[in-house]
């Protein structure tokens, strides 16, 4: 008899609920994810398109000579923010829905961008300024805008690289499961075949029929031509068959395989499947057959279902991916827009320099004619050129800059007793012009110009290969003092340095068009007049990684052929300049033999820097109001009374500040690495820059240089010097230190930082029914909530975990020393 192996119904309860849950698993960690990424990368994408076109307004400023008037309001002139050029709006841009703007200290709506590349407010004044941005959930993000022109985005960490730590230190999200349940591979009590058996057995056909009915409630009760037949009946195949001959059994040799003929005949003049499994029982020689699979009512069955869902995740991952790969295409072109638009502000800066290299210079000095280029390599170049004040047409003679001092200070490092040093003060006023990387003016770049109190900019970005390019402007009388060379500094932009696969910045052509070898040295004085065309090619880096760890960056290169042309200068420039000194005897007026003050911070408006070896600082501003203050140096006071002032220009203005020395002494902290772990500095062991010391009660604190030390000062009596330990690191020696200063004295300080083992943090997430912030008995803790670990607010997170049904936990793989920091969920 043939043996109905295949059910009728479609898949059980337990598969539907297996599958409905495995989709579950798939939607749960799909959509979340994909809207989390989604609506990261729009507020991260919104702020870097801002920067992107303050930058290119900042170019276009250059370029044209026309002002960029930038308004950052909400909702206005149907935008989020706008160019505003007097009568008429040039362009706008909205935001995506979601994002807002994050109004709080230090954030300006309003920048106005001029031709020399700077930033203003509408009055006229240098601006340094915030734009955040937050989107629904008050993620913020952060555009920096400084009065040099400088813009900036916070340096982020890559997320391909942030949670790769989470995914191997307890990520809760499923990476597989337990088989799903199969069906049994071979029939047990109960199956068809065990049925067969009964039936050969000696169980009749009528009884089978019965008992077949019972066990299947859907099959239709034995009555009609679907009742039990007597003896000799005419059974349901009657009408199928071409002849009754056919329903006898074949001969004995054709057992087993006559029936295939009549199979094929069935399926052709049979009505419903379950009509002619019903007939198929009745031969005899049909007992041990399989029904034909078309001949089956049953549905899906759960291997085939799950290969369905599992093309259906495979179809969903590629849609994510493909977006994820666009998103990730998105954010690496604008990084590279990014550095290109710093590399195109630089370039342009310096190419309108050389132009007018050599402008009104002091050609007619018989001896050795001043020419445009004082000297050149390929890190840095000094042009000759009366570029400020223009116009310098004062009957009285030149003004402040006049031509460089040989025998002043400062002295340009390639300027300082060396072969290309000028032999004589120029008669006209054609100040040097310095391009150059070489920020703390020791003749190399390196490390230590990262250090250096002007390489600020650099310090601020994750990129090792960020440095300060900065233009310095050397020129006699800096004050109205004669020998004073002054020696202002401008930060411009952040370039890579030359070498490593870099190419130099300046590449000098000599006449016949030899193009000179940077291998021989720079190009002595004796060849400088035949220099007759310079390239300039900036490679400047984006402040963040791609996902494969690496900073795009971009080159780009112009030529400058024509020199001695009028410098386009735009509007008229004026100094303020001073000086701060130790006033020793306390009368507020610099006498002699009391000495300036070296690293006071000079601030004009939006503007500030450092004075010199001489305690002077000078400042070149357009015309308008501004407050002239200062910061005293380590170990001194402010003694000038008023301490600032409303400074007018033009004309322009001089103003110093007496500062006098405190009660007490100079400490001076050294940090460095302690890989052994044994408090003592072994030879070998490097220096730490950067780590934050803090004296107290003074409340002074500074961090350590390049070198790992820290200059600070503490008053007479008990004091505590504390060194904050880098991430990832904790103090080997003592820590905090103490001491007891007296009047005139002096201490120093060493601590060691070692690598620090691991931590971890715990806690738990419940369910407050009564409202009191107390876990109470009965208040169950709240499964899968997000929790994470972030220094700043929510802006980086440096960890994450899932909470299971009653706690979380989280152990970072890189080891961190505690620091402050804020645990969220959500």
């Amino acid at each position: 008899m043939l043996e109905d192996r295949h059910s009728n119904h479609g898949f059980t309860l337990v598969e539907l609920a297996v599958t409905i849950l495995v989709l579950g698993l798939i939607l749960a960690f799909s959509i979340p994810t994909f809207r989390s990424i989604s609506n990261s990368q729009q507020l991260k994408g919104t702020v870097e398109n801002m920067a992107a076109q303050i930058r290119m307004a900042r170019e276009k400023a250059i370029a044209t000579g026309q002002q960029q008037t930038f308004h950052f309001f909400e909702n206005s002139y149907d935008a989020d923010y706008h160019i505003h050029n007097g009568s008429y709006i040039p362009a706008k841009w909205a935001f995506p829905n979601g994002i807002t703007y994050y109004w709080g200290a230090g954030t300006v709506s309003v920048y106005v961008l001029h031709a020399d590349g700077r930033v203003y407010d509408t009055s006229g004044f240098p601006l340094s300024g915030m734009l955040i941005l937050q989107d629904m959930r008050s993620r913020l993000d952060t555009v920096s805008v400084q009065a040099s022109g400088l813009v900036r985005l916070p340096a982020r960490r890559h997320p391909d690289r942030a949670d790769d730590g989470a995914r191997r230190a307890g990520d809760r999200r499923p990476r597989g499961g337990a088989a799903l349940p199969r069906r049994a591979a071979h029939p047990g009590p109960g199956s068809h075949d065990d049925r067969g058996q009964r039936l050969c057995a000696g169980e009749d056909r009528a009884a089978r029929r019965a008992r077949l009915v019972r066990s299947r409630p859907h099959a239709r009760p034995p009555s009609g031509r679907h009742r039990d037949r007597t003896p000799g009946e005419p059974g349901p195949l009657a009408a199928l068959l071409p002849d009754r001959s056919a329903a006898r059994r074949p001969p004995r040799h054709a057992q087993g395989h006559g029936h295939r003929g009549l199979e094929q005949s069935l399926r052709i003049k049979a009505g419903p499947s379950h009509h002619l499994r019903e007939a198929l029982t009745m031969l005899p020689h049909t007992r041990n057959t399989r029904v034909p699979r078309g001949l089956s009512d049953r549905g899906f069955t759960l291997v085939e279902l799950m290969i369905t869902l599992t093309v259906l995740a495979i179809v969903m991952i590629s849609l994510m991916a493909v977006m994820y790969a666009a998103q990730r295409s998105k954010t690496s072109t604008a990084r590279g827009i990014e550095a290109t638009q710093a590399a195109r502000a630089a370039v342009d800066m310096m190419a309108r320099d050389l132009r007018s290299a050599g402008y009104a210079a002091d050609r007619d000095w018989v001896a050795s004619p001043q020419q445009p280029i004082a000297y050149v390599d390929s890190l840095q170049v000094l042009i000759n050129a009366n570029l400020s004040p223009y116009p310098d047409i004062a009957v009285t003679g030149p003004q402040y800059p006049q031509a460089y001092q040989p025998a002043g200070n400062p002295k340009p490092f390639p300027l300082n007793g060396t072969a290309w040093q000028p032999p004589i003060k120029y008669r006209s006023g054609a100040e040097v012009i310095r391009w150059t990387l070489d920020v703390n003016n020791d003749g190399v770049v390196n490390a230590n110009d990262i250090a250096d109190v002007n390489g600020v900019d650099a310090r601020r970005t994750p990129n090792p290969d960020d440095y300060v390019l900065v233009r310095q402007v050397y020129g006699d009388s800096a004050g109205n003092v004669a020998g004073n060379n002054g020696g202002q500094m401008e930060r411009v932009a952040l370039v890579r340095a030359p070498g490593g696969g870099v190419p130099p910045m300046f590449t000098v052509q000599m006449r016949g068009g030899q193009t000179w070898d940077w291998a021989a040295g720079p190009v002595p004085p004796s060849r400088i007049q035949d220099i007759e065309r310079i390239t300039i090619q900036v490679v400047a880096p984006s402040n963040r990684p791609d996902s494969k760890g690496k900073y795009p960056q971009t080159t780009l290169r112009t030529e400058v052929g024509s020199m001695r042309n009028v410098p386009d200068i735009g509007q008229t420039e004026y100094a303020v300049d001073g000086w701060v000194y130790n006033d020793q005897n306390r009368n507020r007026q610099q006498d002699a033999g009391e000495p300036g003050l070296l690293g006071s911070v000079a601030l004009l408006g939006g503007f500030s820097t450092t004075t010199d070896a001489t305690g002077h600082f000078f400042f070149l501003v357009r015309a308008g109001t501004y407050t002239l203050r200062h910061a005293p140096p380590i170990g001194y006071g402010n003694f000038t009374s008023p301490d600032s002032y409303v400074v007018v220009v033009p004309p322009a203005a001089q103003h110093s500040f007496a500062d006098t020395a405190r009660t007490g002494g100079p400490v001076v902290a050294t940090v460095f690495e302690d890989r052994n772990d044994n408090a003592i500095r072994d030879a070998g062991e490097p220096a730490l820059g950067g780590v934050q010391v803090t004296v107290t009660p003074a409340n002074l604190s500074g961090y350590t240089n390049a070198t790992g030390t820290v200059n600070l000062f503490a008053d007479p009596g008990a004091y505590t010097v504390t060194a904050t330990p880098p991430d990832s690191m904790a103090a080997s020696t003592a820590n905090p230190v103490s001491g007891v200063m007296t009047n005139g004295g002096s201490a120093s300080v060493t601590f060691g930082m070692s690598r620090s083992g691991r931590g971890h943090i715990t806690g738990r997430v419940y369910l407050d029914n009564n409202l009191n912030g107390v876990i109470d008995n009965g208040e169950n803790g709240v499964p899968n909530v997000w929790v994470g670990i972030s220094p700043d607010f929510g802006i980086t997170v440096l960890a994450y975990q899932y909470t299971d049904n009653s706690s979380f936990q989280r152990e970072p793989t890189r080891p961190r020393a505690p620091r402050s920091g804020r645990c969220s969920s959500r």
